[in-house]
């Protein structure tokens, strides 16, 4: 007879503790949140504060999109995390305060029927009852717990975020410096493919030599283009690439073309009289070949002028290609034997080093220009990172100047007025008053009232090179222009006058004012080589960083020195 109602009993018992569930997990969301909402902030307070202690890329991004992630990671974790109806009804006896009501009747459900004691059927409908009353006002009978001090936290936290977020980073100026770099360094591995595409012949495989050059750009290309805005390494892999293609350049370049020009015009003299000489190796080869062709019918006194030619050619080229010496002495020595197979089998030998040669030499004078167009890729790398950091700096200059331009006007006006005052002692009309009206100047300049006068033993010199004297700033030496010069005057004038505040009577010494010659100016001429020198023994005795050493290479240059 209790076997339907307990039936009924328990569908309720189990739509109310779903019910629950579903408030619980809303409720557990909430108080959580409120738990940990200090968490997010804190994360993007963290990034930050990274961001302005070492660069960081995208820091804005990662201090939005890194709080978001953790708040939607949090949320499917506490929406889709299990919870039995085990748990949920030991949790609603608890927070409800219903002696265990709800978890005593789960318990006598999973006996079967007859195993169930006899009020089993009354415990578990009036378990029934209370949770449906839970379910339908579980807002009011389980409130949620909010605490009050992470959200405070929390609150500060994100206004220490924002204020961070709008102050200006420190970091931000090596973050554009290493764009700028970046930028330029995939510019020139673009320019560095285009000039290996230049290089590359298009009629025929490059012979090894040439391969080598162009894998170096090869690689040198990759190298920038993967590069992330480190200028040191962007400098280290153009001069790791700089010196590999030097390496491959002989340093008799030019006296080995020369030799090798000549000979080439000798043989298609040789070869073809009739017909004016081009200097290319290939031809020269082609008509080595060709001369070999008709060697038997040649006299013996050709052939042996023939071989005397030889001789002179293989000792010319002897220096800068023993190999292509030896092929011509042999078949000089052939033809003196008249022995032909052994001259022709000589002759295609030597073609083929001739060939060899010219290859040679034209990936020499590839790695050659490769090497002068890396110059101009390190200048282009070091001169964005110097434009990187001087926008970086322009605004605090800007604004350091405008100030000290402030302060230096105010100094001068005091300095200037002292010293019209100062003057007029000097002409020979006594001013007693002098120091005085300098005063008025206030800007901290200094008053040439104010100060005594000399009393110094034996001739003055108005050129004295450790002091600029009255109208020195006329003399200054600019091209072009030349600044009076006015004779020494040996006397010295006495001027009385009454200086200080005690009215004692002084006297003070006066020399030449305008257009004294001052040993001390130099022109750039003859400064430049010393300055040059001085420059070029500091970059071999001390350690500059890479831009630094290109950027004083490149100033001394542009004036006409050679650090």
């Amino acid at each position: 007879m209790d076997q339907q109602p307990t039936m009924e009993s328990e569908e309720r018992l189990f739509r109310a503790l779903q019910r629950i569930r579903r408030y619980a997990r809303r409720r557990a969301l909430v108080e959580h949140g409120a738990h940990w909402a200090w968490a997010p902030p804190l994360l993007a307070l963290c990034v930050q504060v990274l961001a302005r202690a070492v660069p960081l890329e995208h820091a804005d991004l990662l201090t939005v999109s890194m709080p978001l992630a953790l708040v939607l990671v949090w949320l499917a974790w506490e929406w889709l995390r299990p919870m039995p109806l085990a748990h949920v009804a030991l949790w609603a006896d608890t927070e409800a305060h219903l002696k265990e009501r709800l978890t005593t009747a789960l318990d006598l459900l999973a006996h079967a029927p007859h195993e169930r004691p006899p009020l089993a059927s009354r415990q578990i409908a009036d378990a029934a009852d209370h949770a449906e009353r839970l379910a339908r006002d579980a807002r009011r009978l389980l409130p949620p717990r909010l605490a009050t001090r992470p959200p405070a936290l929390a609150a500060v936290l994100v206004v220490g975020v924002v204020a961070l977020w709008w102050l200006p980073n420190p970091q931000d100026a090596v973050l554009a410096e290493r764009r700028a770099i970046r930028a330029a360094a995939q510019a020139e591995a673009e320019r560095l493919e285009q000039v290996r595409e230049a290089l590359t012949p298009r009629d025929r495989l490059p012979p090894p030599d040439l391969e080598a050059v162009l894998q170096e750009l090869d690689r040198l290309a990759l190298a920038l283009r993967t590069n992330p805005g480190d200028l040191e390494k962007a400098l280290a892999d153009i001069e790791a690439a700089r010196a590999a293609l030097e390496a491959q350049v002989p340093p008799n370049l030019a006296a080995q073309e020369d030799a090798l020009q000549a000979l080439s015009r000798q043989l298609e003299s040789a070869s073809r009289p009739n017909e004016p000489p081009t200097g290319d190796a290939r031809a020269a080869a082609q008509a080595l070949r060709d001369l070999a062709s008709r060697l038997g019918s040649l006299s013996p006194l050709e052939r042996a002028d023939l071989a005397a030619q030889l001789r002179e050619q293989a000792a010319a080229v002897a220096p800068f290609d023993a190999d292509l010496a030896a092929d011509l002495n042999a078949l000089a020595n052939a033809l003196t034997q008249n022995d032909l197979a052994a001259a022709q089998e000589a002759a295609e030998q030597a073609a083929q080093r001739l060939e060899a040669a010219d290859d040679a030499l034209q990936a020499a004078e590839t790695a050659q220009r490769a090497a002068q167009e890396l110059d101009a890729t390190r200048r282009a790398v070091a001169r964005a990172a110097q434009q990187a950091q001087a926008q970086a700096q322009a605004g605090g200059q800007n604004g350091q100047s405008g100030q000290n331009g402030q302060n230096a006007g105010t100094g001068q006006g005091g300095q200037g007025t002292g010293g019209q005052n100062g003057a007029q002692g000097q002409n020979g009309a006594p001013n007693p008053q002098g120091g005085q009206n300098g005063q008025p100047g206030g800007g901290g300049g200094t008053t040439a009232g104010q100060l005594p006068g000399g009393t110094r033993q034996g001739q003055f010199s108005g050129s004295d090179p450790n002091r600029a004297g009255p109208g020195a700033l006329e003399g200054a030496y600019q091209p072009g222009v030349f600044a009076p010069v006015a004779p020494t005057n040996p006397d010295i004038d006495r001027v009385e006058g009454t200086l200080g505040d005690n009215g004692t009577s002084t006297e003070r010494l006066s020399a030449p004012g305008a257009g004294v010659q001052n040993p001390a100016i130099v022109p750039l001429d003859a400064a430049l080589p010393v300055y040059a020198e001085s420059a070029a023994r500091a970059l071999e005795q001390e350690q500059y960083p890479p831009h630094l050493r290109t950027f004083i290479q490149e100033y001394f240059t542009a004036l006409g020195g050679q650090p």
